[in-house]
């Protein structure tokens, strides 16, 4: 099933177009590779068989590396490209991967946690460089985000029920704290005297699915202290009977 979801991803990638300047970007690094790797001369024009299937035998690794680069470029590129770019929905394709290559419920934990937080970085980026943020926009990053930080939240509660509380714990506290450090950056820009009216309504949308998952994360600490008061009342209760029938 994860072979088939990653199938699906990647042939998205067919669909791509780019820009004027990712294409320059994805250039200038095809440039330099092929700069570093210069191609070999050839002695003579006459080849004896053994030569011409070395050379065939060299085209095949040469045009695989080749392939490599240029989507590492591509990767490379999308790393920080934010919504409304075509490289984009690459970077949307490559954490998807990310998460499905994840064998472990810590490690697929703290990279959906990482996603999360990236979207509300490329909300303070988006107001950054253009000075504003329109409802598409808004809803795009947004509808990732609650989507990521949702999967965070399961994920918090299996670590749990799997007896690796410190693990738990120590993810729940520290995505609860980035949350709460965006919730107040976000609040700054749009209370920014030259933040647009729209782009402030849109921003304060995002505060609020901000506070909301940071309350719902913060709760996740609250359910196991209260799961613990429980197991010690009754751990308590148990050894009082026993204790009374003993007596008896």
């Amino acid at each position: 099933m994860r072979y088939k979801n990653m199938e699906k991803l990647f042939s998205k990638i067919k669909k791509e177009t780019l820009s004027a300047d990712e294409k320059a970007k994805i250039f200038y690094s095809l440039r330099s590779f092929v700069a570093q790797n210069p191609a070999q001369s050839i002695k003579s024009p006459f080849y004896d068989t053994w030569s011409v299937l070395r050379q065939k035998m060299f085209i095949v690794p040469t045009a695989f590396v080749f392939v490599v680069v240029l989507a590492a470029s591509t990767i490379f590129a999308a790393n920080n490209s934010l919504p409304g770019s075509s490289l984009y929905s690459v970077k949307m394709l490559k954490e998807n991967v990310e998460s499905l290559a994840a064998t472990d419920i810590e490690t697929k934990t703290l990279i959906e946690a990482s996603h999360a937080i990236s979207r509300l970085e490329e909300v303070e980026q988006v107001v950054v460089s253009s000075g504003q943020l329109d409802t598409n926009t808004r809803k795009q990053i947004e509808n990732n985000f609650e989507s990521r930080a949702q999967s965070v939240t399961d994920s918090i509660n299996k670590l749990r029920d799997r007896g690796r509380m410190k693990e738990a714990s120590k993810i729940q506290s520290d995505f609860e704290s980035r949350l709460a450090e965006y919730e107040k950056t976000i609040k700054e820009l749009s209370d920014k005297d030259d933040t647009g009216t729209s782009t402030k309504k849109e921003l304060d949308n995002v505060v609020s699915g901000i506070r909301s998952q940071r309350e719902k994360t913060s709760k996740i600490k609250e359910d196991w202290e209260k799961s613990k008061d429980r197991l010690e009342k009754i751990n308590a209760e148990r050894g009082r009977s026993s204790s009374d029938r003993e007596k008896d």
